[in-house]
């Protein structure tokens, strides 16, 4: 199991009857261990650590409200005579035109919000509640199509590739990829010429991809390739000179197509998709967004999606060719604090400027509190007890530098590294350098 985010990451381990593979690694008790870890450059938070819980999933807050059983049975289907529909205990809808109400994809008399014609569908849970989980059902109507037509363009050249629509259309003949494209006109029909080979590329997947194209020589061969690199679907002109004529390949997934065309002599005339339509669903805890996912169905077809969050108050629906169907709320429960847990989690350190200790110096008492987390394995490993280095002379040190003085000390360069306090001071130092006078 684990959480990963851009400043946290988590790594669960289950543990039952731990056997180490050897004496040196001491054995886990039983139990859910947890490992945080942060980027080294965000550093320990100045406030320390807060850590919570709460019941896990399923249904944290009792079986989940649905859309399908909060509409009334006595609303009918059809448009509204407002933007904003109240539904008693489970929230408000509105939207920037009248709502509309279909029981397409449904039985049974239920009823669902058409997303179609409108810029938005946002819903809003009633006052006081909040959901951690939010269950998705649409029912997606039919696909979009959008199409270049070559026709309309003028004559003359261009870049190479060529965007129209953010579709890519780039020509190469015998030696690669050409320096510009043209739009020519050849016996009154207009067209982007291929040269020896077209290649276009789709700036989403489609189901099925059209072509009118006229060859003016030998046939042209039409490659539509998917997602995945493989072959979707391949058609050949019929060799009828100076006659335009259309091609369509299907495909699950056609993101790229090839157009083959050995004596250069094919002009493209139009280039059409369709494309499986997409709703974007949004969620918000107040006026903040704290989740999205995107929702992408075919003619026809049923697409469920989640949202999940710490407490989910609001939900806003882009608009297409779909129906929210359903919409079921998992009711948001608080996060506990643990028992045992010293609230907040810091560094084993003590400082007047230390906002989460606010004590006086103290490096036995850090010390101590280091030891105490150390779990496995001996602790005075990491932090031995203290010995001596030398004690020998007299010290001399001043107020705000950090240059120490010392007469007989007989003080050698392996107390580099070293800790120094000075009696009746709490105050710990490093050693950073010996320099003889």
């Amino acid at each position: 199991m684990t959480l990963q985010t851009d400043a946290l990451t988590m790594i669960g381990l289950g543990v039952l009857g731990d056997t180490p593979p050897n004496s040196i690694q001491p054995p886990l008790v039983d139990g859910i261990h947890l490992r945080w870890a942060f980027r080294r450059e965000v550093g320990f938070p100045w406030h320390g650590y807060y850590l919570f819980r709460r019941e896990h999933r399923p249904h944290r807050g009792g079986e989940p409200i649905c859309l399908s059983h909060a509409i009334p049975k006595h609303q009918k289907p059809g448009q509204l005579s407002g933007t904003t529909l109240n539904l008693e205990s489970f929230g408000q809808f509105n939207s920037d035109r009248n709502l509309v109400l279909t029981q397409d994809f449904l039985s049974s008399g239920a009823l669902g919000f058409d997303l179609n014609e409108r810029g938005f569908l946002r819903f809003e849970l009633a006052p006081g509640r909040a959901a951690s989980r939010v269950d998705i059902q649409l029912g997606f109507r039919w696909e979009l199509q959008e199409d270049v037509d070559f026709r309309e363009r003028s004559i003359g050249d261009g870049s190479n590739p060529r965007i129209e629509k953010r579709v890519q259309f780039e020509v190469r003949d015998a030696s690669g990829p050409a320096s510009v494209t043209w739009i020519e006109n050849w016996n009154n029909l207009s067209g982007l010429n291929g040269l020896n080979e077209l290649e276009i590329t789709l700036p989403q997947k489609a189901s099925s991809v059209e072509l009118m194209l006229t060859s003016f020589g030998p046939s042209a061969e039409v490659i539509a390739f998917n997602e995945d690199g493989g072959v979707a679907s391949t058609e050949t002109t019929s060799g009828s000179a100076d006659q335009p004529e259309t091609l369509t390949l299907m495909g699950e997934a056609i993101t790229r197509v090839i157009v083959w065309a050995p004596e250069q002599r094919t002009l493209l005339h139009r280039f059409s998709w369709v494309f499986p339509a997409t709703i974007e669903a949004e969620a918000f805890s107040e006026n903040g967004p704290v989740a999205s996912v995107s929702l992408q169905g075919g003619s026809r077809q049923l697409v469920s999606a989640k949202l999940e969050a710490n407490a989910i108050t609001a939900i806003e629906f882009s608009a297409g060719p779909a129906v929210l169907i359903d919409l079921c709320l998992d009711a948001a429960v608080g996060w506990d604090q643990i028992e045992d847990f010293p609230y907040p989690l810091r560094l084993p350190v003590s400082h007047p400027d230390y906002l989460c200790s606010r004590k006086t110096e103290d490096l036995e008492e850090t010390k101590k509190l280091a030891k105490k987390r150390i779990k496995y394995g001996d602790s005075n490993q990491f932090l031995p007890s203290p010995e001596p280095l030398s004690s020998d002379g007299a010290i001399s040190v001043e107020n705000g530098s950090s240059i120490v003085k010392g007469s007989g000390t007989h003080w050698t360069g392996k107390l580099s590294g070293a800790s120094l306090q000075v009696s009746g001071d709490a105050t710990v130092y490093t050693i950073i350098t010996r320099r003889a006078r």
